[in-house]
């Protein structure tokens, strides 16, 4: 009896393992601007719960052999090209395998998000040693590189919309509206800076440029910050903007690979970003150069002037990489010069502070990378706004240079809404 049992169960699991199987081809479909990757996991689920594994070659084809029976399929990718980080994911609900082979396609939908984004914009400048008077000509941004991929970018651009300051008035609303809501383009008004070469960023990374005086500014005004590193990028152009008041010469730890150059279609002598409430924006360009898209002189007048005060290139809203339009808590009546599909929103702002502008932390993004949420940090010092009796910090308490420098890897909101995005923060970054 126990020799037929043993018999019969060496039978058995014979004929389990000559269960017919069939060639079941899954190819993924890329829509334009992406392409097909080997090694994107393709899962496939049965109607019972069993799931099949396997990965794409060169030409995004992921070969299976199964018994018969209905499976979903699914797979889902990642790319990124020129900035831009492009989430694709493609499923198909019921594939049917009946004793032959069975060929599917599926067709890969993309969402897209900026990989690089303004981490941080100082602008509105420090007081002096004696408190008596601001110092202002020591601004930067650092661009940051919110993915896990890393960001390479050519043609990218720093620009500002007309007019200069929030508070000012803003003949280019129409009952209410912006005449260029809906046009397809932001205006950069006066004119543009540009990296003459591509720009790659690491995962979780950021460059900090500075807009005007790339040296060591605490040497003179201890409130300031240190913009001489050998890592910093420098705005930095004397055929355009010879302002030495703005534009001393950048530190010699700074390479001259490292300057931006300029295109200027205004007047004046310097780069007049507002340090009080700009509207500031980067994009790129493509299929054409920045010094070729200036040159073509493509102008949309601010308020309908028509003259160099008030010319702006239209810089199509797909070349946005990221923007932030700032108004300034010293003023009512601001009004935004972005459009709502660039930045829906707006961040509140005290310059002569030492203050800057800063992103608020993706919580549940940033915890769900693994080994992160041991590594963050809570209780940033608050930015207290007295007159308008409020507390401001990271919406997650979270203080994400401290985390950043334990090892965390920071993912930031990006909802291209400032309100939602930024904070006021009570020290440059660069402080420290």
């Amino acid at each position: 009896m126990f020799m037929s049992l043993v018999a019969l169960t060496f039978t058995a699991c014979e004929d389990d393992d000559e269960t017919p199987t069939y060639d079941l081809t899954v190819q993924l479909s890329y829509p334009e601007g992406t392409s097909a990757n080997e090694g994107v996991e393709v899962v496939l689920t049965s109607v019972q719960g069993t799931i099949l594994t396997n990965t794409t070659d060169e030409a995004g084809v992921a070969a299976f052999k199964v018994p018969t029976g209905i499976y979903a399929v699914s797979a889902s990718d990642k790319q990124s090209s020129n900035g831009i980080s492009y989430l694709l994911n493609g499923t198909i609900g019921e594939v049917t395998v009946m004793e032959e082979a069975v060929s599917v396609t599926v067709e890969m939908q993309a969402s897209t998000s900026s990989q690089i984004i303004i981490k941080e914009l100082y602008i509105g400048g420090c007081m002096d040693n004696d408190g008596a008077k601001a110092y202002q000509r020591d601004p930067y941004v650092i661009l940051y590189n919110n993915s896990d991929t890393e960001a390479s970018v050519d043609n990218l651009c720093l620009g500002m919309c007309l007019p200069f300051n929030a508070h000012a008035s803003n003949k280019n609303y129409v009952d209410g509206v912006l005449s260029y809501e809906n046009a397809g383009f932001t205006p950069a008004g006066y004119g543009l800076w540009y990296f003459p070469s591509t720009v790659t960023i690491a995962p979780y990374s950021e460059i900090v440029v500075a807009i005007n005086g790339a040296i060591d500014h605490t040497v003179t005004y201890s409130n300031s910050v240190n913009l001489a590193n050998s890592e910093y990028y420098a705005c930095y152009d004397t055929e355009d903007w010879d302002n030495t008041t703005y534009y001393p010469a950048p530190s010699e730890l700074i390479s001259t690979s490292h300057y931006l150059a300029a295109e200027k279609w205004g007047l004046g002598n310097a780069w007049p970003l507002s340090v009080m409430d700009p509207a500031f924006f980067i994009f790129k360009t493509e299929g054409v150069t920045p010094a070729e898209f200036a040159a073509a002189k493509d102008f949309w007048y601010s308020g309908g002037v028509v003259n160099d005060i008030y010319a702006c290139l239209q810089v199509k809203n797909e070349w946005v990489l990221d923007a932030v339009d700032v108004f300034s808590t010293a003023y009512t009546g601001c009004q935004k010069r972005l459009p709502a599909s660039v930045d829906a929103g707006s961040v509140y702002f005290t310059n002569k502070s030492g203050h800057s502008m800063f992103r608020h932390v993706d919580l549940e993004a940033t915890k769900a990378i693994e080994g992160n949420e041991s590594l963050l940090v809570y209780g940033m010092t608050e930015t207290v706004d007295e007159a308008a009796g409020v507390v401001l910090n990271d919406a997650n308490k979270i203080d994400a240079v401290a985390s950043a420098k334990n090892g965390a890897k920071i993912i930031y909101k990006d909802t291209n809404n400032s309100t939602n995005d930024f904070f006021e923060r009570y020290q440059q970054s660069l402080k420290d």
